[in-house]
């Protein structure tokens, strides 16, 4: 029981890990794009 705990911790850790890396890559699409639109308004 222990052991599939512990499995299971380390998968969602990896999980999350994922999740956060996928949100930091839109957010930096997102400003990509926000700095491009803002370099064509000029």
């Amino acid at each position: 029981m222990f052991l599939t705990k512990k499995i299971f911790s380390v998968i969602n850790a990896i999980v999350e890990h994922i999740a956060l890396a996928g949100e930091l890559l839109v957010i930096g699409r997102i400003i990509e794009t926000n700095k491009s639109s803002l370099d064509n308004d000029k």
